[in-house]
């Protein structure tokens, strides 16, 4: 389903953006076509994930925005909600 897979769970913003741009980039260059993307679903009663959120969006800028095509929600065996391939 996936050729790689990074766990940002539990990292800040600030330290999960420079490690999924160098995770993306290193696994591109190997010729990987779909990675699975761990954020977690966010803790407290909002269930807010800030990675969630942004994870999406740090993916459709450049350098990125040119060559990946989907980020879509994992299936519910690879953690649904808290993951993205």
């Amino acid at each position: 389903l996936y050729d790689a897979q990074i766990d940002l769970h539990g990292m800040t913003e600030a330290g999960a953006h420079p490690v999924l741009m160098d995770f993306v980039q290193r696994q591109r260059a190997r010729g990987a076509l779909r990675l699975l993307v761990i954020t977690g679903k966010g803790s407290g009663a909002s269930k807010n994930s800030v990675l969630r959120a942004n994870v999406p969006r740090w993916l459709d800028v450049e350098p990125f925005a040119s060559f990946i095509t989907a980020v879509e929600p994992a299936p519910a065996v690879l953690g649904s909600e808290g993951a993205f391939i």
